[in-house]
C-alpha cells in the first residue's frame, strides 16, 4: 500500500498516489491541473510517499514502512495567449492631427515566461488598406499618414498581438478611431455646369427675373458648423456697374441637404457692358476659421435677339465654372 504523508511538504494536498496492479509500484497523479503561472504552484511540490506491505495499521510501524522524498519541478509552457487591456477601445481624433501623433496605446501581456511571454504587435491589413496607422513594440499606436474625414469618418482597427511561443498564440483587439471634423474645405458649386435659360425681357414679372439657383455643398461637417449658412456675393473687384445689376439671396434647402443662392437681374445692362460677362461670386462657409473658393458665372446675351444689349433684353446665363 501506498499514502502522501500528511503535512509531508509543499503541495502535498494536491497530489494523490495509486498503486500499481500487481504490486510493481505506484503512480503520483495530481487532484487539481497544475499551474506554472499560479504562484502557490510555480515553486514545486514537495511530499513523501510512505509504502508498506502490512495493511492500514502498519504506517506507524517505522520497521513495516518504506519513505521516498518526491520533488515536482514545473516547467512553463506557451500555453496562455496575450491579453490586451481592454478588448475595445474609441477614440475620437481631431482630423487635423500631424502623421505620427499618438492615437492610443493597446497593451497586451501574457502570462507565461521566456520566448512564450515575449509579446509583438500588429494591425491587420485588412482593417487599414491605406496604411494610415502604424504600432510599435510597445503597443503605441500613431497616425503614419493623416486623416480625411471627408474619405474616412471612422477607422476600425483589428490590433493584433502574439506571444514567441512555438506555435505563437495570438489575440485580437479592436480599436475604432472617429474622426471629428475640422473646416478644410470651402464650399463646390455642385449641379449642372451648363444651362440654358429662357429669355427675359423688361414686361418681365419680377419673380421671373431670377435667373437660376446656384446650388452650393461643402464636404465638411455640417452638424458641427463647418458648412452653412453660406454667404455669397459678388467679388468687391469688379466694377462698381456690374454689382448693380445682380441681386444673391441666400436660399437654403434648395435641394434637400444643400445650401444655394438665388440670383436675380435688379437692372437692365448697358450696350456697353459686351455680350458675354464673367462674374465672380466669392462664397464663404459658416467654419471656424471661415473657408472662401471663387465661383465663376460666365453671363451671355440671348442668342434669340442679336439687341438683347438694349434697354428692353436682360442677360442670361450660359455656364458656371468653379475657379481652380
Amino acid at each position: 500500500m501506498h499514502q502522501v504523508v500528511p503535512d509531508s511538504g509543499e503541495g502535498w494536498q494536491l497530489v494523490q498516489v495509486e498503486g500499481l496492479v500487481g504490486g510493481g509500484g505506484a503512480v503520483l497523479r495530481s487532484k487539481i491541473p497544475l499551474n506554472y503561472e499560479d504562484h502557490t504552484h510555480r515553486g514545486g511540490l514537495q511530499l513523501q510517499v510512505q509504502v508498506t506491505d502490512q495493511g492500514e495499521g502498519s504506517w506507524d510501524d517505522h520497521q513495516r514502512t518504506g519513505l521516498a522524498t518526491v520533488t515536482i519541478v514545473l516547467v512553463d509552457t506557451n500555453d496562455n495567449s496575450p491579453q490586451f487591456d481592454g478588448q475595445e477601445r474609441t477614440i475620437e481624433m481631431a482630423e487635423d492631427a500631424a502623421s505620427g501623433s499618438v492615437v492610443t496605446t493597446m497593451v497586451a501581456t501574457d502570462q507565461d515566461e521566456g520566448s512564450g511571454g515575449l509579446v509583438s504587435y500588429g494591425i491587420s491589413p485588412p482593417s487599414d488598406p491605406r496604411g494610415t496607422f502604424a504600432i510599435d513594440t510597445g503597443g503605441t499606436v500613431r497616425l503614419a499618414r493623416v486623416l480625411d474625414r471627408e474619405k474616412t469618418s471612422r477607422h476600425v482597427l483589428h490590433v493584433l498581438a502574439w506571444d514567441s511561443g512555438d506555435p505563437p498564440n495570438t489575440a485580437t483587439g479592436t480599436l475604432t478611431v472617429t474622426v471629428r471634423d475640422v473646416n478644410d474645405n470651402p464650399p463646390i458649386l455642385i449641379g449642372p455646369r451648363v444651362l440654358a435659360l429662357p429669355e427675359l425681357d423688361a414686361s418681365s414679372p419680377s419673380r421671373s427675373r431670377t435667373i437660376f439657383n446656384v446650388t452650393l455643398d461643402d464636404p465638411d461637417d455640417w452638424t458641427a458648423g463647418n458648412g452653412p449658412p453660406f454667404e455669397v456675393k459678388v467679388d468687391p473687384v469688379v466694377e462698381v456697374a456690374l454689382q448693380s445689376f445682380l441681386k444673391l439671396s441666400h436660399e437654403p434647402g434648395i435641394v434637400t441637404g444643400e445650401d444655394g443662392v438665388v440670383v436675380t437681374v435688379t437692372a437692365m445692362v448697358e450696350r456697353e457692358m459686351g455680350g458675354v460677362l464673367a462674374v465672380p461670386l466669392i462664397v464663404t462657409d459658416s467654419g471656424t476659421p471661415p473657408l472662401s473658393a471663387t465661383v465663376t458665372l460666365t453671363l451671355a446675351r440671348s442668342s434669340g435677339d442679336r439687341t438683347v444689349l438694349s434697354e428692353h433684353k436682360f442677360i442670361q446665363v450660359a455656364s458656371i465654372k468653379q475657379d481652380e
